[in-house]
């Protein structure tokens, strides 16, 4: 019986830590969340197929702490650079190119996600409440980091 008990508490501590989420916003929600409650906002600009961005989603993205400091100050969006859907961010639409067979970059990602001439995955950008750049960070986060930025 004590091991039941011991297991049933794992298990509950298992997924309370876990089961935080980001609430991920769409670009087109966003004008509409600002209407109502002027935020700042985190962008996260990735690639499908990049592991360090996978990394970061998979881990910097489910620490408690972070999550619940984000989902309670800031909107939160993510763009996949591969994503082949047009985007409207700052009164411009935004498109996906095409550079050859199955490959390409989307314009957002790459305005979003360039730095001193290079794009780089993943990057991740913090806007204050009036749509200006507080903060881009290139490469993997964590956390830590992350969360003391969010106030500065």
């Amino acid at each position: 019986m004590k091991n039941v008990l011991t297991y049933i508490i794992c298990l509950l501590i298992t997924v309370t830590t876990y089961s935080q989420k980001i609430n991920w916003i769409s670009f087109d929600e966003l004008p509409n969340k600002m209407r109502v409650e002027k935020k700042p906002f985190m962008v996260f600009v990735y690639a499908d197929w990049c592991k360090i961005c996978h990394m970061q989603l998979n881990t910097t993205f489910k620490d408690k702490e972070f999550v619940n400091k984000l989902n309670a100050d800031y909107y939160a969006l993510k763009l996949d650079a591969t994503s082949k859907e047009n985007i409207i961010f700052l009164g411009k639409e935004y498109h996906y190119k095409s550079t050859g067979d199955n490959t390409g970059e989307h314009e957002l990602a790459k305005f979003l996600g360039t730095k001193k001439g290079i794009v780089t995955y993943p990057t991740t950008l913090f806007f204050n409440s009036s749509f200006q750049v507080k903060h881009q960070l290139i490469g993997l986060q964590k956390a830590s980091s992350l969360t003391s930025l969010m106030f500065k």
